[in-house]
Order: C-alpha cells, then sequence, then structure tokens
C-alpha cells in the first residue's frame, strides 16, 4: 500500500472511536436524581460511594459551574470525601482511554484526587487550585492484553466538604484504534 493511501486510510478511520456510539462507558451525572441537584447523594445509576460522601450540584442547586448541568462533589458535605467507583465494565483486548473533566472546588482550597483503573495499572493524581476551570483530562492509551473486567474510580483528598468537581467521564476504544483493527485487516485481505 503506498504510504499517502495508507495514511489517509488511518486518517479517516480514526475518526470513528470518537464517535459517542463507540464508548464502552458514558456519564454525565446530567439524569441522576430526576435532574436535580442532591447534598450526600450515594443513589447513582452506575457508580458507588464508599468511605464518605459525594454532593450532586448543578443548576438551581449549589452551581458552581453555570451551563454544565449536573456534576458531582467529590466531599460531600457529611464530612469525609466519598470514593466514587462506577459498575463493572467488562472490556476485551484493545487499546482504550479514560477521559473526565474535573475543576477546582471553586470555594477556596486545593484538592487532590487520585483517579484509577481499578483491574489495570492506570493511575494518576491530579492536582487542582479552588478557581481551576473544568478540564478534560485524558489517561492516553491504556492497552488491554486479554478480556478484563474494570471499574473506573475517583477519590478527593480533602475532607472539609469541599471537593474538586467531576463531570463528562468516558472510557472509549482509543482514537485510532479502530482504524488499526481495520487497516490489519485490509492489509491481510490484500496480501491473499
Amino acid at each position: 500500500m503506498r504510504p499517502a493511501l495508507l495514511s489517509s486510510v488511518i486518517v479517516a478511520l480514526s475518526g470513528l472511536a470518537c464517535d459517542p456510539a463507540s464508548a464502552i462507558f458514558v456519564d454525565s451525572f446530567d439524569t441522576e436524581h430526576g435532574g436535580t441537584g442532591k447534598l450526600n447523594y450515594s443513589g447513582f445509576a452506575n457508580w458507588t460511594v464508599s468511605t464518605g460522601t459525594v454532593d450532586l450540584l448543578g443548576p438551581g442547586y449549589f452551581d458552581l459551574l453555570p451551563g454544565h448541568g449536573l456534576y458531582v462533589d467529590l466531599d460531600g458535605t457529611a464530612g469525609g470525601a466519598g470514593r466514587l467507583t462506577s459498575r463493572a465494565i467488562d472490556l476485551q483486548p484493545g487499546l482504550y482511554e479514560l477521559s473526565f473533566d474535573l475543576a477546582g472546588s471553586q470555594r477556596g482550597d486545593t484538592n487532590t484526587v487520585t483517579v484509577a483503573l481499578l483491574g489495570t495499572a492506570w493511575t494518576t493524581s491530579i492536582t487542582l487550585v479552588s478557581s481551576a476551570a473544568l478540564t478534560t483530562y485524558s489517561s492516553g492509551v491504556i492497552a488491554i492484553a486479554s478480556p478484563t473486567t474494570v471499574q473506573i474510580q475517583f477519590q478527593n483528598s480533602g475532607n472539609d466538604n469541599k471537593g474538586a468537581l467531576l463531570d463528562n467521564v468516558q472510557l472509549v476504544p482509543a482514537p485510532g484504534a479502530l482504524a488499526l483493527v481495520a487497516l490489519a485487516g485490509f492489509c491481510a485481505r490484500r496480501r491473499r
């Protein structure tokens, strides 16, 4: 295959992984609790809360990030930051990317959030000053070598009822992963 054609195929197919329909797990929290916020919320559809509490914030209810729908304060009002852990997610071998939006508490403190993809070795810590704007963070490419069950976990370090703010969590095939699979199939057919 000519290099120019190969590049065109990869570029054209890499956009497929960015389609929301290809997502393995997506949660914006906007449908939680009937679309309204709640202090010390634990009734999440896709998450469990342990070792503390989290708050569901948003329009008309302690909306610290206007225009972003509902989102989670990772250090709830009952004292003790909650550990937010997703439902189990089954992954097949392949390349994946975890992304999420985090902001500072917007209330005068600094928070460190530890994020982990349980079932893999991937983990990171992000420190946010209070005024930090809502920013998208990405894991980069995470390789899964065999069928694996994972969970996404967020843990705020504070215990002052003012946690980092979390929104828009996604686990998707890594951009370009579908392109590589399609390209491998194309090349295999071409060799025959």
